[in-house]
This record gives C-alpha cells, structure tokens and sequence, in this order.
C-alpha cells in the first residue's frame, strides 16, 4: 500500500533495490529449468544405464549357466576318456597275457610235434628192424609223458 502512493521514478535507489532482487529470482528461475532439465537428461541416462545393466546381467547369467553346463560335461568326458583309457590298459594287459600264452602253446605245440614225429620214426623203425632200439623208444615215450605234464601245468 506504501508503494502505490510514491511514483516509480521518485525512488531510483528503490527501484534498483526490487530490479536486482527481480533479476536474480529470474537468472535462479533460469538456471533452476536448466537445472532441472539437466536431472531430467540424467534421469533418463540413469534408466538407459539401468535397463542395459538388467539385460547385461540376464545375459551373463546365461552365460554361466551355459559355462557350468559345459564344465560339468568336460567332466563327464573326462571320466569317460579315463574309463576308456582304463579299459585300454587292461585290454594291452590282457593282450600281452594272451600273445604270452599263444607262445607258451606254440612253443609247446612244436615240442610234440618233435616228439610225435621221433615216436612215429621210432615206431616205424621198430616194425622194420624189430625191437632194435627199444632203449630210444622208451627213452621217446618217457619223454612224451614228461611233456604232457608240462602241457597240464
């Protein structure tokens, strides 16, 4: 009310003093819209960051979901290529336990074969020459017994 009745151009020192006031509220209103217009940006920046952050995650769940699985079947393969090798190493075990006894046999084989084929000669000359050599024959069967031990053994 005081206001009204003085006339804006008596008071300079008076208008300065509500102009300045006046300016800054103003350069405030506008620096608060850039201000708020700034939040606004980061605001939508922070929810960008966020939602890419979900999806970043949901991907490297995935992915250790993916790398546990394989982990888990390297370990299966693993244990089968051990089983396999296991079994690999009995078989050669067992390969050269039999090649050792097909040895065994062959060289027993070709022993009565010797002995068969001086009992057949002994035997055919016994029914040529008679009881010529019967001391051979004898000492021919003593041997054919001692080998038929070694077969049983």
């Amino acid at each position: 009310a005081c206001w009204e009745k003085r006339p804006l151009w008596l008071s300079r020192r008076t208008r300065r003093q509500v102009e300045e006031p006046r300016q800054r509220v103003k350069d405030l209103k506008l620096e608060l819209s850039s201000l708020s217009q700034r939040v606004d940006r980061k605001s939508a920046e922070l929810a960008s960051v966020m939602i890419e952050r979900d999806e970043l995650s949901y991907k490297l769940e995935e992915a250790n979901e993916k790398l546990s699985s394989a982990t888990e079947q390297m370990g299966i393969l693993k244990a089968a290529v051990e089983q396999e090798s296991s079994q690999r190493q009995l078989l050669t075990l067992q390969h050269h336990g039999l090649q050792e006894e097909c040895d065994r046999l062959q060289s027993t084989v070709e022993k009565l074969d010797q002995i068969n084929t001086e009992n057949m000669l002994a035997e055919k000359r016994v029914l040529e020459y008679g009881d010529i050599s019967g001391d051979r024959i004898s000492t021919v069967a003593s041997l054919g017994r001692s080998q038929r031990h070694v077969i049983d053994y």
